[in-house]
């Protein structure tokens, strides 16, 4: 649990990769992807 924890208090303060992000993001079915897209749109 302190581990979720860290790592999102560390990925708000660091980023994530483009690597990473984009490795990760295939394992994320298709209506995953679009909410993940609209989320990020809605916050910039």
């Amino acid at each position: 649990m302190i581990g979720a924890i860290t790592g999102s208090i560390a990925e708000a303060f660091y980023g994530v990769p483009d690597r990473i992000r984009g490795t990760a993001q295939t394992y994320l079915d298709a209506p995953l992807r679009d909410i993940l897209s609209r989320f990020e749109v809605s916050l910039t």
